[in-house]
């Protein structure tokens, strides 16, 4: 019965990490595409902190799922 509750829980923590993936690639998403249709000068420096997000959360959720 405890076996069962514990792979009940890491099933649902892996849900909760793939819901969360989802929804941060979608965020990121949406800020690239407003740094695109933005003329900011600051475009190149947002660029580099979506770069530096998706990849912290790539390598957090490789960790995470490992």
């Amino acid at each position: 019965m405890k076996y069962q509750l514990i792979e009940r829980s890491i099933a649902l923590a892996l849900n909760d990490v793939v819901t969360l993936e989802t929804l941060i690639r979608k965020r990121l998403i949406q800020l690239k595409q407003r740094i695109r249709d933005s003329n900011s000068l600051s475009c190149e420096s947002i660029r580099e902190v979506c770069y530096s997000i998706d990849k912290a959360v790539t390598e957090i959720l490789s960790n995470v799922t490992l």
